[in-house]
């Protein structure tokens, strides 16, 4: 289906840069990577665990990282990648030609790519819902679906045939992200609904589990191979993690309530999403051991998936009228 061009949004991001040392190396025990990062329905998902505490915390006074003048200012300016006549729409990825993501048009999330000036919805067989959260340079595409029996399968889309991603029968399965070599990494539920990570390489399929965690799930991949994604720790709060050579990393950003890491570039750097207790979301980028708050102003909240390699970030925004939109800013 062809569309408008992706247009201006009159607004600008303050990005709020501030230092810490949120990484703190994990013992490597229970890692297991292969030889050889929606994501936010996983976030949501467990933040919904420990709703009774978070509302309790947000009735009290809480510090903020940025009110706190830790913090030196940027500015990042973003375009709307919206498809045509949607209530709402999510970007998660972009290569160079290419954004990908979802729209809301009839209450039922639907996969669409942003391609040469057109917009172009993805019918995945047998769904009823679905959404690409993944691209490479190559165009091949993942993402995840709901049949109609209810299950969510992850899927790999290589611009003519899919193939479906669905680790020990999980009827949870979300993939989240592929890496230009082809390995796709994602989450899923096992038989006792407990969330995993894996790690998908030429149809081998590989658990990840951050250390004595309730759950994991990975959410972005580089081409080292290194992963980011969020895990749930034993008091319920949701943090980022790293997992790199073979050593895990936790990511939190700094006195937030919930974190969790959506994609990493060849860089290292990390983008992501955070809460105070207020349970308002902001993006963020952790680079070279900085810590950088990501705020659209005008939207109610901002949540980051991508970082790519020349800087540029990618998005979604949620206006004051409760409508979602993709970004991609520079």
């Amino acid at each position: 289906m062809t569309g408008k061009l992706i247009q201006s949004l009159a607004v600008l991001g303050l990005v709020m840069v501030l230092q810490a040392d949120p990484l703190v190396a994990q013992s490597t025990a229970q890692a297991s990577t292969s030889g050889s990062h929606r994501l936010l329905s996983i976030w949501d998902s467990l933040n919904s665990t420990n709703t009774q505490a978070s509302v309790k915390r947000s009735a009290e006074p809480h510090p903020d990282a940025v009110a706190m003048k830790l913090a030196r200012v940027k500015t990042y300016q973003f375009r709307t990648v919206d498809y045509p006549a949607a209530f709402s729409s999510a970007i998660f990825d972009v290569n160079k030609a290419t954004a990908v993501g979802l729209f809301d048009i009839t209450n039922q999330n639907m996969a669409f790519y942003f391609q040469q000036n057109s917009y172009h919805s993805l019918n995945v067989p047998g769904s009823v819902a679905s959404f690409i959260s993944g691209i490479n340079s190559t165009d091949q595409m993942v993402g995840s679906f709901d049949d109609s029996t209810g299950v969510r399968q992850g899927f790999l889309y290589d611009g003519t045939t899919f193939t479906i991603i669905n680790p020990n029968g999980s009827a949870f399965t979300e993939a989240e992200d592929i890496s230009d070599s082809g390995v796709i990494v994602g989450g899923y539920a096992d038989g006792s609904n407990n969330l995993h990570g894996f790690v998908y390489d030429g149809g081998a399929i590989t658990t990840i589990d951050y250390p004595d965690s309730i759950a994991t799930s990975a959410n972005g991949i580089n081409s080292q191979g290194e992963i980011v994604g969020l895990y749930q720790a034993s008091d319920n709060a949701v943090r980022g993690f790293l997992l790199s050579n073979g050593v895990y990393y936790s990511i939190a950003f700094p006195l937030a309530a919930n974190t969790t890491a959506q994609g990493i570039n060849d860089a290292g750097a990390i983008a992501g999403i955070f809460r105070y207790a207020d349970k308002i979301e902001h993006g963020f980028i952790y680079s070279r051991g900085v810590f950088s708050q990501v705020d659209v102003a005008g939207a109610t909240s901002t949540e980051l998936s991508r970082i790519k390699n020349n800087g540029s970030i990618v998005g979604s925004v949620t206006d004051a009228h409760g409508a979602a939109h993709g970004v991609i800013g520079r």
